[in-house]
């Protein structure tokens, strides 16, 4: 399959090919990584509240007891 990408901008083109260059692959190759990583991310079925939480969850971090209300 393939897929083309007409006017790309040309900095973001140096920055996809000097990805592609860091991690030893083609740019096809770098793009097509880029795209799984985005649209698997999309994919979370967990709500808003338990993103947030894991995204600013500190590893080995304290657990507050919530006062009650």
């Amino acid at each position: 399959m393939s897929l083309t990408i007409n006017n790309i901008d040309r900095q973001l083109y140096e920055a996809l090919r000097v990805a592609a260059d860091i991690n030893g692959l083609s740019i096809e190759e770098q793009a097509c990584l880029i795209l799984s990583k985005a649209l698997e991310q999309s994919k979370c079925t967990d709500g808003l509240g338990t993103r947030i939480h894991k995204r600013f969850s500190i590893d080995d971090g304290v657990e507050l007891d919530l006062p009650s209300r």
